[in-house]
């Protein structure tokens, strides 16, 4: 149930941004958001493109490995999904093997999809991505791999199971659900494990993280919803006949009429609000910190902005409707009592729910590595099993300072530790040459900070070397 309800959340968030910017396609190129043929599409900062909405009529769809001579490296969320455009029915995909991730719904709700060709290249499938198509629906009961991708557990797991060897990413609530699920072992080369891979999984009391992990994701492990609260599984009490209302009381044509009535100042200023627009941006929708936080990851802005542009919009009250929890989206707290009333006592039990911890939830891992991070950041037991050997994997990474495995903030700052003559766990030299110039400077803490900002800079970041 709340999985349902919250794909249809998320459809009116993605159906809002998709209606932007098709209404301003003539002046997308301002933001990095572009047409051509069946697709709309945007570059991410190294100039690869990701699909961010199919057009056309369905069908059997082969997606191009390039759009207007940018290589095609992600299919972006919803993109393909029926919830975004009703009028294409999809039938066949096949994705080229320039494709490294595919995002959250992206095919969801494709009923007539009965024919997947994915390439190896894919290495991460987000939550949801072929829900409710025919061709998850042909699948049999038990683990289903989409090559090194361990999408999701068909069925009822047993109370012990292992990953198969040679899996390289778990995807977003793989194994959602399953309280019977004891013990689970992970295999080394498992590089990453999606936000609530795990959860609800109350039998599950420990589990040992390999060494090859670099990235553990939101209640990956040792979380459950709390199923006495008296709300049900909803964050609020909406059925899906009234979410699906909503749906149908958002003049689509009205909204595209109005933006294009704008004036030039008002389309700069919307524009300017929407600068940045990444829907394939890791979505964490599933943190359950509200819908201004969950449109926040969608449409890659700030709730200020997504106040601006749907008070701008007129369709800030649609959102009120559902999620008139907090402030925002132009009208004041008196507004919302006064016209929302019956949604008053919702909104309390929704500010108070969150999920909880399995008591006693104990990663075995290795001192230094992403499942120490993980523990304690979420105040989990920790048994170290010795020093993470590093750099992870055996792998240097362009921009990977202290050889994590990962390109982030703490690169940047070991690079300057090091130019400081300050201590660092790890150092690489190699790595640390984040421009390509050959020396080790502050600008390749610049070029770090310039790659984590999605600004341009050295294209080699984050690929081993």
């Amino acid at each position: 149930m709340f999985k349902k309800c919250l794909s249809v959340l998320l459809s009116i968030c993605f159906i809002l941004t998709a209606v932007v910017v098709s209404a301003l396609t003539v002046g997308a190129d301002s933001m990095g958001t572009k047409s051509s043929g069946d697709y709309l599409y945007e570059l991410n900062y190294d100039g690869t493109a990701v699909i961010l909405l199919y057009t056309g009529p369905g069908g059997d769809v082969t997606v191009p490995s390039a759009i207007d001579g940018h290589k095609v490296t992600c299919i972006g969320g919803s993109a393909f999904s029926e919830y975004m455009e009703d009028e294409h029915t999809l039938t066949g995909i096949t994705i080229p093997d320039t494709v490294v991730e595919i995002g959250l719904m992206a095919f969801c709700g494709c009923s007539n999809l009965s024919k997947v060709n994915i390439p190896s290249s894919v290495r991460m499938i987000d939550w949801e991505a072929f829900s409710e198509t025919a061709w998850i629906e042909a699948q049999p009961d038990g683990p289903v791999y989409i090559n090194d991708v361990l999408y999701t557990y068909k069925g009822d797991c047993p109370a012990s199971f292992a990953i198969k060897e040679g899996t390289v990413s778990i995807s977003s609530c793989a194994f959602c659900d399953q309280k019977e699920l004891a013990s689970v072992t992970i295999p080394e080369g498992v590089e990453s494990i999606g936000d609530c891979a795990f959860l609800n999984c109350t039998g599950l009391k420990s589990v040992t993280i390999p060494k090859s992990v670099t990235l553990i994701d939101y209640e990956a492990f040792g979380y459950y919803e709390d199923e006495e609260s008296n709300f049900g599984d909803l964050p609020i009490d909406i059925s899906i006949e009234d979410l699906e209302k909503l749906l149908e009381n958002i003049n689509i044509e009205e909204i595209i009429e109005k933006v294009k009535s704008f004036s030039e100042e008002e389309i700069a200023k919307l524009l300017e609000a929407l600068n940045g627009l990444d829907i394939q941006a890791k979505l964490d929708a599933l943190t359950k910190l509200g819908l201004t936080d969950i449109l926040g990851s969608v449409v890659g802005m700030d709730a200020d902005k997504i106040s601006e542009v749907f008070d701008m919009l007129g369709i800030g009250k649609y959102l009120a409707y559902v999620s008139g929890m907090f402030d925002g989206y132009g009208f004041d707290d008196d507004d919302k009592i006064d016209e929302y009333d019956e949604y008053d006592e919702n909104v309390e039990l929704y500010e108070e729910w969150h999920d909880l911890k399995v008591e006693g939830f104990t990663i075995c891992g290795y001192s230094g590595s992403e499942a120490e991070r993980y523990a304690d950041e979420n105040g989990f037991e920790f048994v170290s099993l010795g020093d993470q050997v590093r750099p992870v994997g055996g792998k240097t990474i362009c921009g990977d300072s202290d050889g994590d495995g990962s390109v982030t903030i703490v690169d940047a700052t070991c690079i300057q530790r090091h130019l400081a003559s300050l201590p660092t766990e790890y150092y690489s030299e190699k790595a640390s040459d984040a421009d390509g110039d050959g020396f080790v400077t502050i600008m390749d803490a610049t070029a770090i900070q310039r790659h984590l900002a999605f600004l341009p800079t050295n294209e080699g970041i984050g690929k081993e070397i």
